[in-house]
């Protein structure tokens, strides 16, 4: 294979990784916290990223797929959306006071813009 076409492969391969990590710490805090408290509640995790179509395929048809059959009563809704569209959609989320279980991949430059705006949360102890 062409060395583009395999760099291109590895960096999807990376971020799918790097995001499913992230998935599985925003589930198993949003898992713990439904299944100590209703244990027929069914989690859904909104899933914000700015991915290319091609990066979007894979998460619809493979990554997520693997998520909720791993955690059945996990439920990921991918949004895909552009960065500067992302962060009024975060906003808005943020001041309607409807964020619930959200995960938002995004450059640092527009995470920066969101911490900023005191809209994300550490989840750091």
């Amino acid at each position: 294979m062409n060395k583009r076409i395999m760099r291109a492969l590895g960096r999807t391969a990376l971020i799918g990784i790097l995001v499913l990590g992230i998935l599985v710490v925003a589930a198993g805090v949003g898992y713990y916290y439904y299944s100590s408290h209703s244990s027929s509640k069914k989690v859904v995790i909104n899933y914000y990223d700015d991915l290319a179509p091609s990066e979007a395929k894979v998460f619809d048809n493979y990554i997520i797929p693997q998520f909720e059959k791993e955690y059945p009563n996990i439920t990921v809704d991918l949004h895909v959306e552009s960065a500067g569209k992302m962060v009024g959609t975060i906003k808005a989320l943020v001041e309607g006071g409807d964020v619930g279980s959200t995960v938002i991949a995004e450059d640092n430059m527009i995470i920066g813009e969101l911490i900023y705006a005191n809209d994300l949360m550490n989840l750091q102890p």
